[in-house]
């Protein structure tokens, strides 16, 4: 999977992701091999209250390895359908003290915000400690991070990002992140 900026919003994503594609050299994430286009598919992005729009996503192919890799962009999340946007808000308002029901009001059910809870919990350190990976291997070591595992992490985003160089661009913040972790080509994402 490539995680890539194409738009800030679904809208414009559909308005311009063939432009965004044609800026971009897809990298294979597993031996780092040249990509070239191979198929398209489609993937539902809900927006919230019950708005949905369907993406046309590009599939590339590794010319050294043969793997296929879905061109994601990084508003989505692998595998979920809800934006970056609203789980990113979900999460920062459930981890600030908030209930769930609270939390719930982009028209995701209650439970939804629960696992998207329970997920960043899990991922978050795993998250830490690869982006530490990536930094390391670009020559950069960050002291240890202190505070809540949310600003942790930002911190080390923006380290990654100074170190990645050339304006790394990102729809919201959790896209960042993701766009950072798959240069390493490890499956955690928030």
């Amino acid at each position: 999977m490539i995680v890539a900026f194409l738009g800030k919003s679904v809208k414009e994503y559909l308005d311009d992701f063939v432009r965004f594609l044609a800026d971009l050299t897809f990298i294979c994430t597993v031996c780092q091999g040249e990509c070239i286009c191979h198929a398209w598919c489609e993937r539902k992005a809900r927006t919230g209250d019950e708005a949905s729009a369907i993406l046309t996503i590009l599939r590339v192919k590794c010319l050294s390895c043969l793997r296929t890799h879905i061109v994601l962009p990084d508003f989505l999340r692998p595998y979920g359908r809800y934006t970056q946007q609203i789980r990113e808000a979900t999460i920062r308002v459930c981890l600030e003290g908030a209930s769930a029901e609270k939390a719930t009001v982009h028209g995701q059910a209650v439970e939804t915000s629960r696992r998207w809870v329970a997920q960043f919990k899990a991922d978050v350190e795993k998250a830490i400690a690869f982006l530490r990976s990536l930094l390391a291997q670009w020559g950069r070591f960050p002291p240890p991070t202190r505070g809540s595992p949310i600003s942790s992490l930002a911190r080390l985003c923006q380290a990654a990002a100074d170190a990645f160089g050339a304006g790394l661009m990102s729809s919201c913040f959790f896209g960042q992140a993701n766009i950072l972790l798959t240069q390493i080509g490890l499956p955690v994402w928030l």
